[in-house]
């Protein structure tokens, strides 16, 4: 006959089994769980504890998961960029790095130079 097994699980025949199935169905498509005859898409962002076919995400701590079907990914914050690295607790080797708007002149600050005050004995005078 045929099998009950989720179409992303692994079906295993049980040798010399006496009743039941006679058959042993296991979740074994990447991103995927569940009793083996139904297999369904993980939350990784959400995920605690590894499970045979995923772990939870290693997204970097200043970057947001992003579930996405049997699978996830990363995206830096607000401020933050992508950088390439080599680092084991970054997804794909991707750290977020803080974006220096200073530095690069994206910031909205006033150029303009705006006067001090400076004191004197006969009393307040801009420069």
């Amino acid at each position: 006959g045929t099998h009950l097994c989720s179409d992303d699980a692994t079906c295993t025949n049980l040798i010399g089994s006496v009743g039941g199935l006679g058959y042993n169905c296991t979740c074994s498509t990447p991103g995927y769980w569940g009793d083996g005859f139904f297999c369904g898409d993980v939350d990784e962002c959400t995920l605690l504890t590894a499970l045979p076919t995923t772990h939870p995400n290693d997204c970097h701590a200043h970057a947001n998961c992003i579930n996405l079907d049997g699978r996830f990914t990363c995206e830096c914050k607000q401020g933050f960029r992508e950088m390439f690295e080599v680092c084991t607790t970054c997804h794909n080797n991707t750290n977020c790095t803080d974006i220096n708007e200073c530095y690069e002149q994206t910031d909205n600050c006033d150029k303009t130079p705006t006067p001090r005050a400076e004191v004197s004995a006969y009393g307040v005078r801009n420069q």
